[in-house]
């Protein structure tokens, strides 16, 4: 899967910013002109003041960059949607990562052991010494015949709580397997789709654009605003800010910095089709892409990056 992101990082105005501080958030990427909504590949974007974080310096912009999307697609399944307390409170739960490497999965997987939890996560062997350096217990290969069992018992079939990152018919299929417990939760990321869950297990679909309050016309499906979801982004970017990032509770993606703005895309798209990006991120600065057009303004810190889930 790939989705286009962009990033401003010196734009402050206003609420309780000054100028010169750094954040981040993130931007509805779309074309939608009757909903204001203009798109992103520009050097400047506009975000209400409650929708973005500070970030501390010592996170470069090309690491930050990988973080406002992600981290609040991983906290709205794990925090408003499961129901479990926001850090630093501490739980004593089994909780399982299905897609550990990917950019939600990795922030699952810190979040979840930021409150405490067992985490247990799927991924290729390659990634697994560096998934347990990010929190995870134990790492399992998602390509193992035995995958589900080997959980199941390494949580003693006490596991109610998970997150499927990939959110496939196959990857769904195999959690459930692995959430016996009699009132069971399971975050997916592909709300588009029609899953059909064991009772046991209640589905927690997840979409990130709705913490921008506006309704939503996605893949012909209606989506209408949820204020609830835009009040707990804000309240968790706070948390960002004030703690999370400051505690280095949370880290973002490995980079790579691909050069040439827009120009180095293809780039990006000849290493995913070789295989060769997997647990990072390619992040290119829009300010670098040549054109033969005059440009409308001068290079703030924009970065636009793909996710590669892998």
């Amino acid at each position: 899967m790939i989705i286009f992101e962009l990033r401003e990082y010196f734009l402050i105005f206003i609420g309780n910013y000054k100028r010169g501080q750094r954040v981040a958030g993130f931007v509805y990427g779309g074309l939608e002109p009757e909903m204001e909504i203009r798109g992103a590949f520009s050097e400047y974007v506009v975000q209400e003041a409650s929708l973005v974080f500070r970030y501390p310096s010592t996170i470069s912009p090309e690491a930050i960059c990988t973080l406002p999307l992600v981290s609040v697609a991983a906290a709205l399944g794990i925090f408003h949607e499961m129901h479990l307390p926001l850090p630093p409170a501490k739980l004593n739960f089994n909780f399982l990562v299905w897609g550990g490497s990917t950019s939600v999965g990795q922030c699952a997987i810190q979040l979840a052991k930021s409150i405490g939890c067992f985490v247990v996560t799927t991924a290729s062997p390659a990634r697994h010494e560096y998934l347990k350096g990010l929190g995870a217990d134990l790492c399992f290969d998602y390509r193992d015949p035995n995958v589900v069992s080997l959980i199941q018992e390494a949580t003693n079939g006490q596991l109610a709580y998970a997150f499927d990152c990939i959110s496939e018919k196959e990857s769904i299929a195999q959690v459930c397997s692995t959430l016996t417990t009699n009132d069971a939760h399971l975050a997916t990321v592909l709300p588009f789709s029609t899953n059909v869950l064991p009772v046991n297990i209640t589905e927690h679909r997840i979409l990130v654009y709705t913490i921008f309050g506006m309704e939503r016309v996605l893949f012909g499906k209606y989506f209408p605003a949820n204020p609830l979801d835009k009040e707990f982004a804000e309240k968790f970017y706070k948390l960002l800010s004030e703690f999370l990032l400051p505690a280095d509770v949370l880290k973002p993606n490995r980079v790579v910095r691909m050069p040439g703005g827009l120009n180095g895309v293809k780039d990006g798209f000849t290493r995913m089709m070789e295989h060769k990006i997997s647990a990072e991120k390619l992040v290119y600065t829009i300010s670098e892409t040549r054109t033969s057009r005059r440009p409308l303004c001068s290079c703030s810190s924009l970065f636009m990056r793909f996710y590669f889930n892998k």
